[in-house]
């Protein structure tokens, strides 16, 4: 099934990958609790996309930043809820290991 049909949140949660579910199951209770988001699957999906960004640009990780503070903007997050995606953001990408180095995305998600 896609993302889209059953819901980013509840495909984002189910995947093969039970590093990345726990992050994503943690984001999706705190998104939850908080109350700051009205639809937990927008919030999801743009926290895959912020990922998705930083990781993609982890050679300009400084134009990976803009795309991803961007994509907040335009979904029309307010502050509580991007700060909420960036430090999701952020715990999973301090707390995981990749092929690329993302040190210097991660200290800019760290920043804000």
């Amino acid at each position: 099934m896609s993302r889209k049909k059953i819901g980013a949140a509840e495909a984002a949660i189910h995947t093969n990958n039970e590093h990345w579910n726990r992050y994503a199951l943690e984001f999706l209770c705190t998104a939850k609790e908080s109350g700051e988001f009205p639809d937990v699957d927008k919030a999801m999906g743009i926290y895959c996309d912020v990922l998705d960004t930083i990781q993609a640009h982890h050679d300009e990780p400084l134009k990976g930043d803009r795309e991803a503070v961007a994509l907040v903007a335009k979904a029309g997050m307010n502050e509580e809820q991007s700060v909420a995606i960036n430090l999701a953001a952020y715990t999973y990408l301090r707390g995981s290991e990749f092929d690329v180095d993302l040190s210097v995305g991660i200290a800019l998600l760290k920043g804000r």
